[in-house]
C-alpha cells in the first residue's frame, strides 16, 4: 500500500510540475500607453529621416523576416509614396497580456493617417521584449499602392 501511495504522490508531483499556470488580461490601458509611446517615437524618427533610431524600436522577431536595409528602404519608400506626414488618429487597438509561467504582452494599434499625397491605414503590432515594447510588424494600406 505504501508503494502505491508513494507512486501516486510522485505521479501527482510530476503532473503539477509540468502544468503551466497562466492568467490573461485583455485591453489594458497601460499596455496601450506603452505601445502608443513607441509608435509616437517611430513617427518622429521617420519624419526626421532617422532610420537608425527607428530600427531600435523594432523587435528581434521583426528582423528574423526582414533585414534592417529592407526595413529602411520600406520606410523611405512609404514616405515618398504617401508624402509628408500630417496627422494620425488611433482608430482601433487591442492588447493581450499573459501572466504566469509563459508571460507574453502583445498589442495591436490601427491608425488612420493623413499624408500630403494619400491617406493610409497603418497597423502596428507590438510585443514586449525584455521588458520593453518593440514593434513586431508594420503594415500600411493605402490607395497609393494600388497604382
Amino acid at each position: 500500500m505504501k508503494t502505491i501511495l508513494t507512486g501516486l504522490t510522485t505521479f501527482c508531483c510530476l503532473i503539477l510540475i509540468s502544468c503551466q499556470f497562466n492568467g490573461t488580461n485583455i485591453n489594458e490601458e497601460q499596455v496601450k500607453r506603452d505601445a502608443v509611446a513607441v509608435t509616437d517615437k517611430l513617427y518622429e524618427y521617420i519624419e526626421k529621416d532617422n532610420y537608425a533610431a527607428a530600427d531600435r524600436l523594432f523587435s528581434k522577431g521583426m528582423f528574423k523576416t526582414t533585414n534592417k536595409d529592407s526595413l529602411n528602404a520600406f520606410l523611405k519608400r512609404n514616405k515618398e509614396v504617401l508624402g509628408i506626414f500630417k496627422s494620425r488618429v488611433l482608430s482601433n487597438w487591442g492588447s493581450r497580456t499573459v501572466t504566469g509561467t509563459n508571460p507574453v504582452t502583445e498589442c495591436k494599434l490601427v491608425y488612420t493617417s493623413g499624408y500630403t499625397k494619400y491617406d493610409a491605414v497603418e497597423t502596428i503590432s507590438l510585443v514586449k521584449e525584455d521588458g520593453v515594447m518593440k514593434i513586431l510588424g508594420y503594415h500600411v494600406d493605402s490607395k497609393a499602392y494600388l497604382k
